[in-house]
């Protein structure tokens, strides 16, 4: 490989949530700023799952509440 360019990788994996995700990544690039990047990407990912997760928990509390409701009868 010439010097100077970067070297490329291409990478595919499936994210917590089940979502394919592909990337390139450049593996010339210093380990501090792959870092940076995959914290990046891990706060996304993490907002995702929240944001599927929260639906879910608002519909958890109504079923708990109506479950408190038969037992308080």
């Amino acid at each position: 490989m010439e010097e100077g360019l970067p070297s490329i990788v291409f990478s595919q994996r499936k994210t917590s949530i089940g979502h394919e995700k592909y990337s390139f990544l450049n593996t010339n690039k210093c380990p501090l700023q792959d870092n940076h990047q995959l914290q990046l990407e891990l706060r996304r990912e993490q907002q995702l799952t929240e944001q599927s997760v929260e639906p879910l928990r608002a519909q958890l509390a109504e079923l708990e509440g109506a479950v408190q409701e038969q037992l308080d009868k």
